[in-house]
């Protein structure tokens, strides 16, 4: 690992430090590893251990919470987007260019217009503890992932 890469981790860590109190929680030893764009931290709580790549995006509707458990890893270039709960458990890995979602669009009605103007509805979004995400893969709002469950690239 090069020098530049553990002298953002650190200086990752202390900014979470600094900011802790607009964090829902921020577990011990935990990065997060610019760019990124997280919206309404408030509402997400992070475990100990927590590595989040660059690249990360992470929207967060009311009354969503994203949870996340210990020793969790997440990739470069993942997009979050919550309305509805989304809890990943322990000793996860997610990798790169993944989706999570627990934010879903109401289809009641199938216009486009509806589709941009229309109510959005959260659906909670699960994933076990000692869970593998390979690169790119798309997880559906009201997906549940078992513990030790392996989801394929793509």
């Amino acid at each position: 690992m090069s020098f530049e890469i553990k002298l953002k981790k650190i200086f990752s860590l202390i900014g979470l430090i600094i900011s802790s109190f607009r964090w829902g929680k921020i577990g011990k030893l935990c990065y997060i590893l610019p760019p990124t764009y997280i919206s309404n931290r408030s509402k997400i709580f992070l475990g100990n251990n927590v590595h989040i790549n660059h690249s990360f995006r992470c929207e967060v509707y009311e009354p969503g919470i994203i949870t996340i458990g210990n020793n969790v890893s997440i990739g470069h270039n993942c997009h979050v987007t919550v309305k509805g709960n989304l809890s990943i458990g322990s000793e996860c890995i997610i990798s790169s260019n993944v989706f999570l979602g627990s934010l879903d669009h109401d289809l009641s009605e199938i216009k486009l217009k509806a589709l941009r103007k229309g109510k959005l509805i959260g659906k909670e979004t699960k994933i076990g503890s000692n869970c593998f995400i390979g690169t790119g893969a798309i997880i559906l709002p009201g997906s549940t992932i078992n513990n030790n469950s392996i989801i394929g690239a793509g």
